[in-house]
């Protein structure tokens, strides 16, 4: 089913469009060709497709601004334009958004049989139009995030062989495994390439068995077909809608992900699943911090961020006091005008949550309530035993937050304070510095990426308590730069033993914190340099840019 798209008689309208558009913009083409300004010349275009919200989606705009600094590409940034970038991207000159209508809010009144087609055959002629129309002819490279895989890989595809660009896609997650999560269907089984052998070999479906079957086996095995067929026409039952549209999904994203002239992943299992289900073939591509924006800040930028977001709408979570210069982590000592660490001082963790089903928050609400339980009960002064407040920071937006928020209202604890402070993009990463300890909630819908988010607070320094998934242990070593939790008590159990002491008698804090000061993950920079500059330089024709370099450019008017 896959195949059909590909087969020649499909083809031949679009060779027929390419033909045409050729035709038609061969002029407004030759004329482009010979109009460089001294600014762009040399400069090729690359489309990064983001089907989703631009501002939130970092390693996107990390390649866009890697793309623009390292490989000298003009950037078109095609997406939902719902929230702003780091300024390092909003405010380059050579990235540019192609902002896309997103489908109409009404279609989702409608049955998921009829708003599924149309949400598709609106996005598929709306990314079509942006990807055709609205970025040039000389562009080089069109690289796509996945998920969404579709009509995102149709699209890209099909205006890669119009346009005859190198087609990349990046691939996060998958887009099958999503849906399977959103709609709750379990025991899901799917045709893959390569299947694991009983002996650990990989068995490649279809091969040819070259030694001749006995007259009982042949005759055992037909028995047993006769018996599966028996068995399962008692209890075959008819395949649901969404069970077909899943299996729809991981074809049709299995097959255009071949189509791919190259590939990028997360993980080093999600490469190893992509060339088993698919034949696929990525290079592993960790997330990794951009040196300009997560770094570790020194006390006194820390100090400023406190005093700000204190006098703002934020004075209940880090108490500034302006007139003596101190907030409750920090104080600025008035005859030096050093800035000090309080002892007295909140414990400070953040999280970071899209408030969706896929992250469940209720695991850190019922450690913090037993945290609280603990805390009440223990009352201790002493340095060594004390356990303190934890101030908790909540990050990010989604449709679950009003209820969580709800029941936190509700829990009243003394010793946990939970907040939900709306930061700028730019006081995001400063703010991960500022804490002294990082919870990461997610688990994966495929279980072969990785949270970016730990990501960031490894780059600015703090250690990472976050949940056990199958290949977290790529990113976050147990008992090393972070711990590993599974139940809401193995989380309160983090919490209490790195809580304990705090600040000054927290030896197991500080060992964490240390680990991941000297063992830095390198930069994003340095990674891309090293693993996606050479996938995503352009393919050039030397014959082509020897004519272009000869080219006078016009002065600009």
């Amino acid at each position: 089913m896959s195949s059909v798209f590909f087969q020649p008689k499909f083809l031949f309208p679009f060779l027929f469009l390419k033909f045409i558009l050729l035709k038609t913009n061969s002029q407004k083409k030759k004329s482009a060709q010979l109009n460089f300004t001294s600014i762009s010349l040399g400069r090729h275009t690359a489309a990064v497709v983001v089907l989703g919200d631009i501002g939130r989606s970092p390693r996107m705009c990390y390649h866009a601004y890697s793309l623009a600094t390292q490989l000298d590409y003009n950037v078109k940034l095609v997406g939902y334009v719902d929230s702003t970038p780091h300024p390092m991207v909003h405010n380059n000159p050579y990235i540019k958004y192609i902002p896309l209508a997103p489908p109409p809010d009404h279609l989702a009144k409608l049955p998921e049989m009829i708003q599924l087609p149309l949400k598709f055959i609106w996005t598929f002629f709306v990314l079509l139009w942006a990807l055709m129309f609205k970025i040039g002819w000389d562009v080089k490279l069109i690289l796509m995030q996945n998920p969404p895989a579709l009509p995102t890989m149709i699209v890209c595809w099909i205006v890669a062989r119009l346009k005859s660009s190198k087609f990349v896609i990046d691939w996060h997650n998958y887009m099958w495994s999503v849906i399977k999560d959103k709609s709750g269907v379990e025991h899901l089984t799917l045709p893959r390439l390569v299947e694991e052998g009983s002996e650990g070999k990989d068995l490649i479906k279809d091969s040819v068995v070259k030694r001749k079957n006995t007259r009982e086996e042949r005759d055992a095995a037909a028995m047993a077909t006769r018996r599966k067929r028996h068995t399962s026409g008692e209890k075959k039952e008819r395949k649901s809608f969404k069970r077909r549209y899943i299996e729809w999904v991981y074809r049709w994203e299995g097959a255009l992900g071949r189509r791919a002239d190259a590939g990028l992943c997360v993980t080093r299992a999600m490469r190893e699943d992509l060339q088993r289900a698919w034949g696929v073939h990525a290079a592993v591509f960790y997330d990794r911090p951009p040196s300009c924006k997560f770094r570790e800040f020194n006390l006194n930028d820390k100090h400023e961020l406190l005093l700000r977001l204190g006098l703002g709408t934020h004075g209940e979570i880090f108490g500034a006091n302006p007139s003596e210069d101190t907030t409750r982590f920090t104080i600025r000592d008035p005859s030096t005008r050093q800035v000090q660490l309080r002892e007295d001082r909140p414990f400070l963790v953040i999280s970071s949550t899209s408030w969706t089903p896929d992250e469940d928050f209720q695991i850190l609400l019922d450690a913090a309530k037993k945290y609280n339980d603990v805390a009440s009960i223990n009352r201790s002064t002493s340095p060594a035993t004390r356990l303190p407040i934890i101030v908790l920071v909540i990050t990010g937006r989604g449709p679950l937050k009003e209820y969580y928020m709800e029941k936190i209202q509700r829990m009243k604890m003394e010793y946990v304070e939970v907040h939900t402070p709306w930061l700028e993009s730019q006081d995001y990463p400063l703010m991960i510095a500022t804490a002294d300890l990082g919870v990461s909630l997610h688990t994966s819908t495929s279980g072969l990426d990785l949270p970016m988010k730990v990501v960031d607070m490894f780059g600015a320094g703090i250690p990472v308590l976050a949940k056990r998934f199958n290949c977290i242990g790529e990113l976050v070593q147990d008992g090393q730069n972070g711990q590993l939790f599974d139940t809401p008590n193995d989380l309160f159990q983090c919490l209490y033993s790195l809580a304990t002491g705090f600040p000054t008698h927290c030896k197991k804090l500080h060992q964490l914190k240390q680990f991941v000061l000297d063992d830095r993950l390198p930069s994003w920079e340095e990674n891309w340099a090293t693993v996606a500059k050479p996938i995503l330089a352009p393919n050039l024709d030397p014959h082509f840019e020897r004519i272009m370099a000869t080219e006078p450019a016009e002065p600009e008017e």
